[in-house]
């Protein structure tokens, strides 16, 4: 099975490996699309973003036609992604899920008062953008 990365970003290692023990190969986006997804104009109108989705709901497609089912990691800019789950979710054979975290945070003031936050995230789960996918997710082991 495939699992298709929609983000601006390679998988973690942690994410990978979670990924390839349940028999998953990850699927990267082409480089024009992942350019695109880590840049979305914030000046564009919601109709325009929907017009720029069609290429990454072909790609996914065509994944899903070569391979069957496919799962899909979808995070980015807030409303391409929801834009491209909710066409997602209308499709057959296709998992959109989004990656969870938890975040380990330490402050450190230096001699002069000013704080520095750093922020760890750790791989948690993937979790279905629906109740149908989430019982899917369980059945393939992620």
């Amino acid at each position: 099975m495939k699992f298709v990365n929609v983000t601006n970003h390679q998988l973690t290692q942690e994410q990978r490996h979670v990924v390839e023990a349940a028999g998953f190969e990850v699927i990267e986006l082409p480089q024009e699309l992942k350019k695109y997804w880590g840049a979305v104009d914030p000046e564009a109108r919601t109709d325009q973003i929907k017009k720029e989705l069609r290429p990454f709901i072909n790609f996914i497609i065509d994944q899903r036609d070569r391979f069957g089912e496919v799962v899909v990691l979808v995070q980015g800019e807030t409303t391409s992604t929801f834009l491209l789950v909710d066409m997602l979710l209308g499709m057959d054979d296709v998992i959109p899920v989004a990656a969870t975290t938890k975040r380990q945070t330490a402050f450190k003031i230096d001699e002069n008062g000013a704080v520095t936050k750093t922020s760890k995230f750790c791989h948690v789960r993937f979790r279905s953008y629906s109740l149908v996918g989430e019982l899917r997710l369980a059945e393939l082991g992620l």
